[in-house]
């Protein structure tokens, strides 16, 4: 009775000293968990980005993918990620946890993205740059002097010009020694202001002298390529391009095999790219196993000693089962989940553990979508530029006016979607700045309202406002503009013929209130909880024409919440949708 009576005490001291340990154990572990799963989320896009910028730059300049070792072993030690290259379809290329000494472990199914020097994905996002200058062994070469030269007077002339015309500008310095101009494009500008601010930067973005002579390399060889075909050319002077003698179908389709192959054979074959934590610890377990924890777990085991062991077995056992979750983790598995159940320390840290790795496979899953999502809207305007560019140069068809306009509404397009990007990445850093003035509000939706009119009534949709005479406000009024703008735009898309679109400005105390009510096809509770992410639209089947780019509400909610307010979404009893803006009326 004695020894059993001696042996209880001692579980129990053990066990009460192993609850203490525990708690704060895994106290130390959920912080630094915590702290490191943030810290990757957040670093993870400009990460991808450099490593995809600088691989693509190296393929670019070389022909093979021979020489890439040093390369990808200095971007490895650098960001401190896996990284691996395949042939398409065959063997392996290079892996930096080879290089650096480590296992060649298996890689993932599917590679994170397809490396084509010639057709590169999208590779720096949101105003995100990569320097290359950063990366030991990365370095980018200085442009020869003479093109120095020609870019300094070029961009001379450039800010003379936009001097002129009163157009701010911001002069860039390029990696190489070239400068750029960095234009700020005045909100409100008129298409005629944008094309002299364009003739303005022509020269800058002319050939330099190393480009010509490098273009006019280039004709020579495809000139003799097309004779090696029994097809008769000649190169224009100056690097201008190749003109057939007489030109043909045959001779056009041989020309385009000629420039494939010299671009062919001066850059690197398309390669899988993977990516990964270089190190199967990686950070998440580095982080667990530190002097705290080691210490805790001593103390544990010298009290408890053997006839606590089962007791520590068991206590300890949901600190296995979170280290093993971390260490698959870092290794790159964002499914990985605890799914610990019950109460106490333990199932806290498990809960927050599965939090925060929902956060961040949440967040890769979000910068993946959002490459997809920006190289789709890219895809389209790009792809029929390029197309009527092609056409005009092989002379399918004229640069006629009707022809010229369509390729300026693509670029235009293309222009207000790289805003609107640039607006949103601009919001996400904090820096969204408004300029609040004394306004009418009750004006101000009015004026808006009027601009519609003709849409609406083009669309045979009824378009109401119901507005006290007057109602003071404070805010910007082009940012407030863009706003309401955005909302009645969106629910005249939504609104069938023989609907009615209505906006209301109301006050509500120190409060005023602009909703936006529609008899559209109104929204589900999965629509009301995505109505407000960027590139989302109701029905996936809808094209940028149709559905508008899938920005605008993003927008609407950033510039709302610039000024204070905050916006909403609701579904309308009997049909349709209500947006509502609530706005403080004073600065």
């Amino acid at each position: 009775m004695v020894l059993a009576s001696v042996a209880s005490r001692l579980i129990a001291l053990s066990v009460g000293v192993a609850v203490l340990s525990v708690g704060a154990t895994t106290w130390v572990i959920s912080g630094r968990v915590e702290a490191s799963t943030r810290a990757e989320a957040a670093q993870t896009l400009a990460d991808d980005s450099g490593i995809y910028q600088a691989l693509v730059d190296y393929g670019g300049r070389n022909a093979s993918w021979e020489d890439v070792g040093p390369t990808v072993r200095s971007l490895a030690e650098h960001y401190d990620r896996r990284i691996a290259l395949r042939e398409v379809g065959g063997p392996l290329v290079v892996d930096s946890a080879v290089l650096l000494g480590g296992p060649a472990e298996p890689l993932r199914a599917r590679p994170d993205a397809t490396l084509d020097p010639l057709s590169p994905a999208l590779g720096v996002l949101a105003g995100d740059t990569f320097d290359p200058g950063g990366v030991d062994g990365l370095e980018v070469p200085a442009a020869p002097a003479a093109d120095l030269e020609a870019n300094a007077g070029r961009v001379t002339t450039a800010t003379a010009c936009l001097d002129g015309l009163e157009v701010g500008y911001e002069l860039v310095d390029l990696p190489d020694g070239v400068r750029d101009v960095e234009v700020d494009w005045p909100a409100g500008s008129t298409t005629e202001e944008d094309d002299a601010t364009w003739a303005c930067l022509e020269p800058v973005y002319e050939l330099l002298p190393s480009q010509v002579e490098e273009q006019r390399r280039q004709d020579a060889t495809v000139v003799a390529c097309l004779a090696r075909a029994g097809v008769g050319a000649t190169a224009e002077p100056d690097g201008g391009g190749v003109v057939l003698d007489p030109p043909s179908e045959d001779g056009d389709e041989a020309l385009e095999r000629c420039y494939d192959q010299d671009l062919r054979s001066r850059t690197a074959p398309p390669v899988q790219l993977f990516l990964g934590s270089e190190t199967t610890d990686g950070a998440l377990l580095r982080t667990l196993l530190t002097g705290q924890t080691a210490s805790a777990a001593v103390a544990l085991l010298a009290v408890a000693g053997l006839t606590a062991g089962l007791t520590a077995r068991v206590v300890t056992a949901p600190l296995r089962r979170l280290s093993a979750a971390a260490r698959r983790i870092g290794a790159g598995d964002l499914g990985t989940r605890l799914r610990t159940g019950g109460r106490g320390e333990a199932a806290e840290v498990g809960a927050a553990f599965d939090a925060m790795a929902e956060a961040l496979a949440s967040a890769e899953g979000a910068r993946r979508q959002l490459v997809s999502d920006v190289a789709h809207e890219l895809r389209n305007p790009l792809g029929t530029i390029s197309g009527s560019l092609e056409a005009i140069r092989d002379g399918v068809y004229e640069p006629t006016p009707e022809v010229l306009d369509s390729l300026t509404e693509e670029a235009d397009h293309l222009r207000h979607l790289v805003d609107d990007l640039q607006l949103l990445a601009t919001a996400d850093r904090g820096a969204l700045h408004v300029e609040r003035h004394p306004l009418d509000l009750a004006a101000l939706a009015r004026s808006v309202a009027e601009v519609h009119l003709p849409a609406a009534a083009a669309a045979g949709v009824r378009l109401e406002v119901a507005a006290p005479p007057t109602l003071a406000g404070h805010g910007d009024g082009a940012r407030l503009r863009q706003v309401l703008t955005n909302l009645l735009g969106n629910a005249l898309r939504h609104t069938p013929s023989g609907g009615a679109v209505r906006l209301v400005v109301a006050a509500a105390g120190d409060r005023a209130r602009l909703a936006v009510e529609d008899t559209g096809e109104g929204l589900d509770d999965a629509d009301l909880e995505r109505v407000f992410e960027r590139f989302w639209r109701g029905d996936p089947a809808r094209t940028r024409d149709g559905g508008g780019s899938g920005l605008g509400l993003a927008i609407t909610r950033a510039l709302v919440h610039a000024h204070g307010g905050e916006v909403s979404a609701a579904a309308t009893p009997g049909g349709g949708a209500t947006f509502l803006v609530d706005l403080p009326r004073q600065g």
